[in-house]
């Protein structure tokens, strides 16, 4: 049996879920399937008023920053939440377990950085197995 026969089962499930969730995303509630759980994915990114220097107000706003991670973090509604390290235009993630779009909006918007202008959020609906994350 050639590599190709034995991969195909897993291949057309494969196409199966992508479909399932690439079409259901068009209406209102996506439909997620059975084994998977939704959460929100936020991409941080350097916004219009992002800066490289420090100042005592950034850094203000930095303290705030993380600690407004941290009321997140102890709701569990931020399940994961991490810089990244080469200094580039993303300069974050966040992992939201919340139940809609408008959820994680309001929640993004809390940011301090985000009022500021310095930090923009750029928000993707996001499926992984149940039981992976919290």
């Amino acid at each position: 049996m050639g590599f190709i026969n034995r991969i195909r089962p897993k291949l057309i499930g494969l196409i199966i879920l992508l479909s399932i969730v690439h079409f259901s995303f068009g209406g209102d509630e996506p439909v997620i399937p059975e084994n998977m759980s939704l959460y929100f994915m936020g991409i941080i990114r350097r916004g219009t008023h992002w800066t490289p220097e420090s100042t005592p107000q950034i850094e203000e706003l930095q303290k705030s920053h993380l600690e407004n991670i941290q009321k997140m973090a102890e709701t569990g509604q931020l399940v994961l939440a991490g810089p990244f390290i080469d200094d580039g235009d993303i300069r974050r993630i966040y992992i939201f377990k919340v139940n809609t779009m408008e959820d994680v909006r309001r929640l993004a918007d809390t940011n301090p950085m985000v009022k500021a202008g310095r930090l923009v959020v750029e928000i993707h609906p996001w499926i992984i197995e149940k039981g992976f994350l919290p």
